[in-house]
């Protein structure tokens, strides 16, 4: 299962480190290019990505969709991401996003009533970039896992200083964080002003990631 640790990466920012089981595959699964097309919104007229990110074509290989489907029986996202607001060490987060304290609303009923939850298997090229940006509102949230070792390449995240906290690990980016780049390790994080975040691929290998993103269908068409 999925292994949330419940104490944040980054003081006062909603980001929590995770694990999963070693999975099978390695990066010599991964390089096969018949696994992989161009992503749906590169070129797209208000989100554009870069033509570096691919995303895995569904249906590829038997074998890589059987323990993907084995995943997500094994992992209740809603119930794991509910427990985690739901303690009292990061429920303030969620408050913070949606106060509803005071109806007695709890961060797991909220989610488990209001979120849906879908898979991404991408991969980020030598050279992709995506600019600091914030997610669009319809995500309450993202969880990033490292399919291979991606050594030099991960979500790197901004401070915005809006919290408080205004500690930074490099003065001319302002980066307060940077996420995991072991395999089986990332991380889930909500999206909030306090999340700016992006990704630049500077190396010469590609990342090969698991993206779950937990959203609003409400806000979806």
């Amino acid at each position: 299962m999925i292994q949330i640790n419940n104490t944040v990466a980054s003081p006062k920012f909603p980001i929590w480190e995770l694990t999963i089981p070693d999975s099978p595959f390695d990066r010599n699964f991964f390089e096969n290019n018949d696994l992989w097309e161009m992503n749906k919104l590169v070129d797209g007229e208000f989100i554009q990505y870069g033509k570096e990110r691919k995303e895995y074509i569904e249906n590829s290989i038997p074998e890589f969709e059987n323990w993907i489907a084995e995943f997500k029986k094994q992992n209740d996202v809603l119930g794991i991401i509910g427990d985690l607001l739901d303690n009292d060490e990061n429920k303030g987060y969620f408050y913070k996003l949606f106060p509803l304290e005071d109806k007695k609303v709890i961060p797991s009923d909220f989610i488990r009533r209001r979120c849906n939850v879908l898979y991404r298997i991408i991969n980020d090229e030598p050279g992709y970039k995506m600019h600091n940006h914030f997610d669009n509102r319809s995500v309450l949230g993202n969880i990033f896992v490292n399919l291979t070792d991606n050594k030099g390449v991960s979500t790197t995240f901004v401070n915005t200083f809006t919290n408080g906290n205004h500690s930074v690990i490099d003065k001319n980016t302002n980066i307060h964080y940077v996420g995991p780049d072991q395999k089986n390790k990332g991380i889930f994080f909500l999206n909030t002003s306090d999340t700016y975040h992006g990704i630049h691929n500077s190396t010469d290998r590609t990342r090969y990631i698991m993206n779950i993103l937990v959203y609003f269908p409400d806000l979806t068409f």
